[in-house]
């Protein structure tokens, strides 16, 4: 069951914010314990429209930065090595912040901790933040192992790699989005304001148009008069579709199988999950976790449905015995590059697998790289053509009347 509440903590901040229990009792408890006095508490119902906006929502803003917990895992690593306890290493974390949320992150887990929870169900139990469950359950693992400044290093420099990756490509997509952008509102600027200006002069000379002429000024007419309502029926379809998706889980697959299909974009998507498996998948076991059981996590790790639905099959077959090389290779719906099957099946019969996939995810990451440098050479020029094409139309089909009155 899922309970929002509203609190204060004993630094006067305001809390608001969620948690997970089995019932009001004991969400109620979990909430003094940490030292929070609760004004309001609510149990979340339904699973409709809403709750699945609300629910994206809530992990949307809810989720920790990558920057932060990349940091957070690499000093606490530094601490650890040094000879601190958790406990202290976490106290030293808790002056150091700048952010406040962050701070009473720190402390929550700090308070769970002394209440003898472990820092893997503290982090797990925390209601600041939502953290991805493979980070959560690589710390449990190395806990019982007892490497975890080896494997909170290890976390630290995985999600810096991942976000490195996701800060070039946003870098990349800011100007070909800027040009986009800015060449939508001529466009819009064009049709609401200048073409029912010029379109009037043409009414007054009662002068034959050109069809491109036709076209643009009946788009104006149309635009003046069902522009709004379009606007916000495309907010309102797009909402909805992205809530029945997210709701349906066989829609999303079929979307996302779509998207593996499309040129360049599904290979880019595809190379960049199958990095990430791979990297993780190497990570969990180096960490000590079970070979089903790294896989059952790295998994849970794939953002693409469709690919997450193969791989849920793949587990399923782990899980029953079978290697994973010959559970890739009974993959249908998904077409995986036999180098990967081959490169995972040395890996098995040579017991090293965990270095041999975490070869496979550098060999990735450099084609994902590639594949990528490709994509937005491509996505440049292609918007400002695409663009281009659009206002160039306008502009001539409002001109050509003007040309045609000069020559007369």
């Amino acid at each position: 069951m899922l309970f929002s509440y509203k609190g204060i903590d004993t630094s006067g901040k305001n809390i608001n914010t969620r948690i997970e229990a089995s019932s009001k009792e004991e969400a109620l408890e979990k909430i003094r314990n940490l030292d929070i006095y609760v004004e309001k508490i609510k149990e979340i119902h339904g699973e409709g429209f809403f709750s699945h906006v609300r629910e994206f929502l809530h992990h949307r803003y809810n989720k920790i930065p990558i920057d932060l917990l990349s940091a957070l895992s690499k000093e606490l690593s530094i601490y650890l090595r040094s000879g601190m306890n958790l406990t202290q290493a976490l106290t030293l974390l808790t002056e150091q912040q700048d952010s406040t949320k962050m701070t009473q992150f720190i402390e929550h887990i700090y308070k769970m901790m002394l209440e003898g929870s472990s820092f893997s169900t503290s982090l797990k139990d925390q209601t600041i933040y939502f953290i991805p469950e493979f980070y959560i359950k690589t710390i449990e693992a190395s806990e019982n192992s007892g490497n975890l400044e080896q494997v909170l290093d290890q976390l630290s420099s995985l999600l810096r790699e991942n976000q490195k990756l996701e800060n070039e490509v946003q870098n990349a997509l800011v100007y070909p989005l800027f040009i986009f952008t800015m060449s939508m509102f001529v466009v819009i600027f064009l049709i609401n304001y200048v073409i029912p200006k010029i379109s009037k002069i043409f009414v007054q000379m009662k002068q034959e148009l050109p069809l491109s002429t036709k076209i643009v000024v009946a788009m104006g007419e149309f635009m003046q008069e069902w522009g709004a309502y379009l606007l916000f029926g495309f907010l309102f379809l797009t909402i909805s579709g992205l809530s029945i998706i997210k709701a349906n889980e066989h829609v999303q697959i079929k979307v996302d199988l779509f998207l593996l299909k499309v040129p360049l974009i599904g290979k880019l998507i595809f190379v960049s999950e199958i990095a990430r498996f791979s990297i993780i998948t190497s990570n969990l076991l180096t960490a000590g976790i079970p070979f089903v059981q790294a896989i059952l996590l790295a998994t849970k790790t794939f953002k693409n449905r469709a690919i997450l639905h193969e791989f849920n099959k793949v587990s399923n077959s782990i899980v029953e015995g079978k290697s994973l090389s010959n559970s890739l290779k009974n993959i249908e719906k998904i077409n995986i590059p036999k180098s990967f099957v081959h490169s995972v099946n040395i890996g098995e019969s040579s017991g090293n697998l965990p270095e041999m996939m975490q070869n496979v995810s550098e060999i990735y990451a450099y084609d994902m790289k590639n594949k990528k440098d490709k994509f937005l050479a491509l996505l440049e020029p292609s918007v400002i053509l695409f663009m281009g094409v659009v206002v160039g139309f306008i502009v001539v089909a409002m001109l050509l009347p003007i040309f045609s009155i000069s020559f007369q």
